[in-house]
């Protein structure tokens, strides 16, 4: 969540009334072979923020500076530039009590602790909801607060996960949500199209081509095997290539790339791939995971499609423009910038050679439109910033507030429950959704059910009944 200026990158914009469409062209997100320099790094945090992490070992969290939203990230980020061992939260406990370090978990969702200790380490967090300001960068500097265009995005996408029948998919959902909002920004954006190496993509090429018609392993998602209600069955999961001195490769020859982009020096985290979607495949809507998906790029090898496939991703800010329809992805230009009244949707569709740069962690991404065609591969590497980055779960599961349990109609808070009231009932994300289908003649009772599920982020629309019409390689005419 960056300031607004994200706005300032449109270098032209066409746009008109409610009944037709608009394609606008981002200059800022191609690449200028101008790399960003590093930001500086303040030097080291006052010492009563170190005494407050050190009386936190001890079982007391002293009261003064260090306290509120961000204080605890950057306790740990200066213990961890004092070369003192990384710890856990603590909580406040009575005195002559051994300090208590949160590690056990139990039944909240898939990734949750005890609520108790969970309520009591959001307060010696000092965590309010919504967050009061945002950061940027890492070290993280705070950055003002969050735009109000971006504060309303985050209200619709909350009024929604409030009201979501399932309680565990309502927790999975509350810790997305919290990651995207207390996770710091690293660009004005937040994502960048630009092209590969060219060696490096041919090589990818290479390798695609060898394996594509000779592989026989499948991803696996923790759904299938826990044989839940997933939308998708193993004969249409992703196929995959791999060759991961190859991947190997490609993350570190691109490490300088995306240190320029996002300004910090970067640590390797995860290369994956060579990914082979099938007929029908989407993406559920998610961010990645805190801990190493920091710093991302999608590289396109492939694809053999009827239609563009595009990927869709929201920026830093949020804010709505003039037209309220669904664009469709036929439109001439690369990036299509999808309007809703609630927030900014772009639909960007990578051409075989591209790389999307993107804050993985922190930006909501899908692929709502099912894939029509044969098949579409790509690699995904991921870095994380290299010097102090401690973000775990824990941090997020404790930031969750803590009425998350309540509808929009149960929340105490007036004020807090007639934004919401306002914002809602869904965010621009799934208005996409409802309006790609309603632009292929679906009425809205006839929408297909809005594809959640972290643990199947890959599903398929042809194991839903009535599609594809039984056929391995055409989506139904329907779609």
């Amino acid at each position: 969540s960056s300031s607004s200026s994200s706005s300032s990158s449109s270098s032209s914009s066409s746009s008109s009334s409610s009944s037709t469409t608009t394609t606008t062209t981002f200059s800022g997100l191609t690449d200028a072979n101008e790399p960003r320099p590093p930001q500086a790094r303040g030097g080291e945090l006052p010492r009563e923020q170190l005494d407050v992490g050190r009386d936190a070992e001890r079982g007391r969290l002293a009261a003064g500076p260090g306290r509120g939203p961000g204080a605890l990230r950057q306790r740990r980020h200066a213990r961890a530039r004092a070369g003192m061992r990384p710890r856990g939260l603590k909580l406040k406990v009575k005195a002559g009590q051994a300090p208590h370090l949160i590690t056990s978990f139990s039944t909240q969702g898939v990734n949750g602790m005890p609520e108790l200790e969970r309520r009591e380490a959001y307060a010696a967090n000092g965590h309010q909801w919504p967050p009061p300001q945002k950061f940027m960068g890492w070290p993280p500097v705070a950055n003002g607060t969050e735009s109000e265009s971006y504060q309303r995005s985050r209200d619709a996408i909350e009024a929604w996960v409030r009201n979501l029948p399932d309680p565990a998919q309502r927790w999975n959902e509350w810790v997305t949500l919290v990651q995207s909002r207390l996770m710091p920004s690293f660009t004005d954006v937040g994502f960048k199209l630009t092209r590969a190496p060219e060696h490096l993509f041919q090589a990818l090429n290479k390798t695609y081509y060898d394996g594509l018609h000779t592989t026989q392993h499948r991803e696996k998602f923790r759904g299938q095997r826990r044989g839940g209600s997933v939308r998708l069955s193993e004969g249409n999961a992703p196929l995959f290539v791999y060759n991961q001195q190859l991947m190997d490769r490609v993350m570190r020859e691109c490490r300088p790339r995306m240190e320029a982009w996002a300004g910090v020096p970067l640590k390797e985290g995860q290369a994956y791939g060579i990914r082979i979607y099938q007929n029908g495949s989407t993406l559920v809507n998610h961010v990645d995971r805190s801990e190493t998906h920091v710093i991302s790029f999608i590289l396109h090898i492939a694809s053999e499609l009827d239609e563009p496939w595009p990927i869709q991703i929201e920026d830093h800010d949020g804010r709505p423009l003039p037209v309220t329809h669904f664009t469709p992805f036929h439109a001439p230009s690369t990036l299509i910038h999808v309007l809703t009244t609630i927030g900014r949707v772009h639909s960007v569709n990578l051409t075989p050679g591209d790389m999307l740069y993107y804050e993985s962690s922190k930006q909501y991404h899908a692929r709502f439109t099912p894939m029509n065609g044969k098949h579409y591969g790509s690699v995904f590497v991921h870095y994380y910033p290299s010097e102090g980055w401690n973000w775990k779960n824990t941090d997020l599961i404790t930031a969750v507030p803590l009425d998350y349990y309540d509808t929009v109609d149960e929340v105490r808070d007036p004020a807090r429950r007639a934004a919401l009231e306002e914002a809602g009932p869904r965010g621009a994300m799934e208005r996409f959704y409802d309006g790609f289908w309603e632009s292929r003649g679906y009425s809205a009772a006839d929408v297909p059910p809005f594809p959640v599920g972290l643990d199947s982020p890959v599903q398929n629309i042809c194991d839903l009944p009535g599609f594809c019409g039984g056929s391995p390689s055409l989506v139904s005419e329907e779609l």
